[in-house]
């Protein structure tokens, strides 16, 4: 019982930690893409890239440098001290600082794209611009008491906003991101990818 119940959690925290590092199975990214310019190809591409590079090359070097740093996991109480230390361990003048830019842009990052995502819900919800006003006021109000919480309530917090999100796109036509049906979509992809593989 003890061993499914760690397993279990360890699942649970690696799958929460997926949906809020890359978004995977989340259904969220589909609304940043389907708002860019480019050919609907490229935007698919950039989708499946940006999960290997985050998944397989950041993470895998992330939890390479700690293993390689020597650190005692057990006296932190934080990953991301722990995460600090091994990089400034590992490497020595450039670990600390690099980590400590990579963690703002993940942050600002994170703040634009769920500001975005969620603005997109409440308009598809409310089709009110107010409501996307004071959508942003409570964004502001996160983003602050974010900075001001403790780590793993500020993780918590990140949690149930990433499930009040994906909880919205589940219950919407996903159609809607793309601003045309999927019946019309499908065929014509299929078709493109056909003509692209010599097939037709």
């Amino acid at each position: 019982t003890f061993t499914c119940a760690g397993a279990l959690t360890a699942i649970r925290y690696g799958v929460v930690r997926g949906l809020l590092s890359n978004e995977a199975g989340c259904g969220t990214s589909p609304m940043a893409h389907a708002a860019s310019d480019e050919d609907a190809d490229v935007q698919g591409a950039l989708g499946v890239v940006e999960v290997v590079v985050d998944t397989a090359v950041l993470c895998s070097l992330t939890a390479l440098t700690v293993l390689s740093s020597g650190l005692d996991a057990s006296v932190y109480s934080s990953g991301m001290e722990l995460v600090f230390d091994a990089y400034a361990v590992t490497f020595p003048r450039v670990g600390a600082p690099f980590i400590a830019v990579s963690i703002f842009l993940f942050a600002f990052a994170s703040i634009v794209c769920w500001a975005f995502y969620g603005s997109e819900c409440v308009f598809y919800y409310s089709k009110k611009k107010t409501a996307q006003k004071i959508y942003s006021l409570a964004v502001c109000a996160a983003v602050f008491a974010g900075a001001v919480l403790r780590g793993k309530s500020a993780f918590e917090s990140a949690e149930l906003a990433a499930d009040m999100v994906c909880a919205a796109i589940e219950a919407t036509d996903p159609s809607h991101w793309y601003g045309v049906s999927f019946e019309k979509v499908i065929p014509d992809l299929i078709a493109r990818l056909a003509g692209h593989n010599g097939i037709a």
